[in-house]
């Protein structure tokens, strides 16, 4: 739906070394959709991690929700609305949705319900031209945008911070790039065995 997924981004890189057969820490580019330019896969292959910096976001903005403010964070491809200390609620989503596709359009959409004091989030993704809503097992450039918004509350430039998320744990951290200073998430990737999969597309 030309939506940005920064978890399949970082998978791709640490596949692209595997397959070159690179050794250790190295630094691969892939190019994907939601993404204007290339983008840099820091990988360990020895550890099986990948780290990866997204574009700086297109703008942080308040965006009014049901009577609240709610910090929002618009990347290439997708806003990403911030719902702290906020009970996960797949019907406020709903609800919600019309407003921001009439009063905010973009591809994609992401609702982080995110519970600051436990480091933990539920993301739900909502891709415009799929007309879809699932809640993710993890969601990298939900975590990114959550990276952006909190890096001088959580102190991001001492140390890195775990985002736990229903299916994983993401890396928060920031570091030293081509243009300054970044942000970055990072962590595991489990490479399982290579399978074969059949899509039936005749309803598409």
């Amino acid at each position: 739906g030309g939506e940005f997924c920064g978890n399949a981004s970082r998978s791709l890189g640490l596949l692209q070394a595997l397959l070159k057969k690179r050794e250790g820490r190295v630094t691969e580019e892939v190019m994907v959709s939601g993404a204007s330019r290339p983008l840099a896969v820091h990988v360990d292959t020895k550890r099986l991690c990948a780290e990866i910096a997204l574009p700086k976001p297109i703008a942080i903005l308040p965006i009014p929700l049901e009577g609240v403010s709610y910090t929002a964070v618009h990347l290439s491809g997708i806003l990403h609305i911030l719902l702290p200390n906020r009970e996960e609620d797949e019907a406020f989503v709903r609800r919600v949705l019309p407003f921001l596709k009439q009063n905010y359009p973009t591809e994609a959409y992401g609702m982080m319900f995110l519970a600051e004091n436990r480091k933990e989030m539920v993301p739900y993704v909502y891709v415009t031209k799929a007309d879809t809503l699932y809640r993710e097992g993890s969601c990298g450039s939900g975590s990114f945008a959550v990276a952006v918004a909190k890096k001088d509350a959580w102190n991001l430039r001492e140390k890195p911070v775990l985002l736990k998320q229903p299916r994983g744990t993401i890396e928060l951290s920031l570091g030293d790039g081509p243009s300054g200073e970044e942000v970055r998430i990072g962590g595991e990737i489990r490479m399982d065995e290579q399978k074969t999969v059949q899509i039936e597309c005749s309803s598409l």
